[in-house]
């Protein structure tokens, strides 16, 4: 799990939505604070 600023993954969205789909969760901050938090929806079997 890493923590990323707003303006950050404004810069480098492309780059830090593969690492969620790589199965890395991103923990989205403003100002310090966890505001998102942005990972991959796993898939479930029926």
């Amino acid at each position: 799990m890493i923590q990323v600023n707003v303006k950050e993954i404004e810069r480098n969205l492309s780059a830090y939505l593969g690492r969620a789909e790589s199965g890395e969760t991103l923990i989205i901050t403003r100002d310090g604070r966890p505001v998102f938090e942005l990972r991959r929806i796993e898939k479930k079997s029926c």
